[in-house]
C-alpha cells in the first residue's frame, strides 16, 4: 500500500511539537565538571552559566557546588553576568578592595552601577564574607531592575527588614520559592550551586519554577515533576496531593499540600 506523504508530514510534526511541550523550560546538562552528575538538581543552570563563561570550575575539573559563595566571587560573576565594562570605573576607595585585588575591578563595576550600594558598609565591601540570601536578594534585583510585592509572606522576613522589597521582588519574579517551613532565611550562607540557581532563572525564564517543568524548593529539594497534556497550543494541569519534604539542614519532615493550576502555553515567569 502506498504511504500518504501528507500524513507522514503531519505525523513527524506532531511528534516534534509533543517534545516540545514535553520538555519545555527543559535544560540540557552537559556534565561540564566531574562534580555535577547530569541529574544533580542545579546541573542544567551550572551547565547554563558554565557555557557562557559567567562562571567556571577549579583546575582538578571540579566545580564544588557545595561551596559557599563569598561577595567578592558573587561580584565577579555578577560582572560577567550583566556584561558590565570594567574600563574607567571610578574608584570606590573601598579600604578592603585594593587597586591590586582581584576583585577591584568587579566590585567597582558595580559600585559605579549603585547595585552594593547595600553590601558596602562604612568603606568596606568585605569580598572575603560569605554572601547571605538577603544580601543576594538585594543585588540581583538592583541588578535587574525587578519589582513587584508577592502573596509569598516569609516569616522571618518582616517588612521593615533590610532587604524585604528586594525579597518580595525575588518572589513575584519566581526567582525564589523560599522553604517548605516558610521561611526565607535571609542571613544564611548560599552555595555555589544556589547562586547558580538563582542568578540563571533571572537570567532566562526557561529556569523559573514555574510551567512544565519540575518544581525545587531553594536548596534543592524536589517539590514536585508534573506533567501536562496539550490542546490547541496550550496545557492545563491541576494537583492536590501532599507532598513531603525533608529540609536537608535539619532533617526535618514537613507533609505539604500543594494545589497548583496551570494554565496557557505561554511563560509565566
Amino acid at each position: 500500500m502506498k504511504k500518504n506523504p501528507y500524513i507522514s508530514f503531519i505525523v513527524v510534526i506532531f511528534l516534534l511539537f509533543s517534545n516540545l511541550i514535553f520538555n519545555y523550560g527543559k535544560a540540557e546538562a552537559k556534565n561540564s565538571f566531574k562534580d555535577v552528575p547530569t541529574n544533580y538538581w542545579a546541573a542544567d543552570e551550572i551547565d547554563y552559566l558554565s557555557s557562557k563563561g559567567i562562571i567556571s570550575g577549579f583546575n582538578d575539573g571540579s566545580f564544588k557546588p557545595g561551596q559557599y559563595i563569598t561577595r567578592g566571587q558573587a561580584a565577579i560573576m555578577l560582572t560577567k553576568a550583566l556584561s558590565l565594562s570594567t574600563k574607567n570605573r571610578p574608584n570606590p576607595n573601598l579600604k578592603d578592595v585594593s587597586t591590586r585585588s582581584p576583585y577591584f575591578q568587579s566590585v567597582s563595576a558595580l559600585a559605579d552601577e549603585n547595585i552594593i550600594d547595600d553590601l558596602i558598609k562604612d568603606g568596606y565591601y568585605y569580598p572575603g564574607q560569605l554572601l547571605t540570601r538577603g544580601e543576594m536578594a538585594a543585588i540581583l534585583a538592583k541588578s535587574y531592575g525587578l519589582g513587584g510585592t508577592s502573596t509569598e509572606k516569609y516569616i522571618d522576613v518582616p517588612d521593615y527588614y533590610w532587604s524585604y522589597e528586594y525579597i518580595q521582588s525575588l518572589a513575584a519574579n519566581h526567582i525564589t520559592t523560599g522553604f517548605s517551613d516558610k521561611t526565607f532565611r535571609p542571613n544564611q550562607p548560599l552555595t555555589r550551586a544556589e547562586f547558580s540557581v538563582f542568578l540563571s532563572r533571572i537570567m532566562d525564564s526557561k529556569f523559573r519554577s514555574v510551567g512544565n517543568r519540575t518544581v525545587y524548593l531553594d536548596n534543592g529539594i524536589e517539590v514536585m515533576n508534573f506533567q501536562s497534556g496539550s490542546s490547541q497550543n496550550s496545557y492545563s494541569s491541576a494537583y492536590a496531593d501532599p507532598y513531603y519534604t525533608v529540609e536537608s539542614n535539619t532533617g526535618e519532615k514537613y507533609k505539604n499540600y500543594l494545589t497548583m493550576h496551570i494554565s496557557s502555553f505561554a511563560d509565566a515567569g
